[in-house]
């Protein structure tokens, strides 16, 4: 039992550090001048049972884009998003995001600021909910960075 509770811990810990590295786009993959490139990651959560992670990324006025890692760090999936709600500048409650992975799959993603302890007993302050692939997701994520 020790060993599946170690083992789980190390697949997380590795896998919050692999989410962690955010790539700067190469002046060639954008048409945008260097002053103008900002790139910030918005959302970023997790989850188990079965363990996933993603990371959600402002790249237009409406349009975000994200990363879904899945199946304990062996499956990789990216798409677009839009934002569906509206949250105000301060007391962010509920965002809701909607879009399609690579695949043409629907994903929506629901985050409300709510205490939410990941597995490390770290309060996130955020509850995430995927719904993709006939799945439903639910972890703890954290909004990095507000409009």
């Amino acid at each position: 039992m020790n060993k599946l509770i170690f083992a789980m811990v190390f697949i997380f810990g590795f896998m919050a550090c692999q989410d962690q590295q955010v790539r700067s786009p190469k002046p060639s993959e954008t048409s945008e001048p260097a002053a103008q490139r900002s790139e910030k990651v918005e959302l970023k959560g997790s989850g188990s049972e079965p363990g996933w992670s993603i990371s959600i990324t402002h790249q237009t006025q409406d349009r975000y884009s994200f990363q879904l890692i899945t199946s304990l760090g062996r499956k990789t999936t990216i798409g677009t998003l839009s934002l569906q709600s509206q949250p105000p500048l301060r007391d962010v409650t509920t965002i809701r995001y909607a879009g399609q992975d690579s695949d043409a799959r629907e994903i929506s993603v629901v985050y409300q600021h709510k205490s939410c302890l990941n597995m490390a007993g770290e309060d996130l302050e955020g509850i995430i909910v995927l719904s993709w692939n006939e799945q439903e997701l639910t972890g703890c994520a954290q909004l990095l960075m507000q409009q």
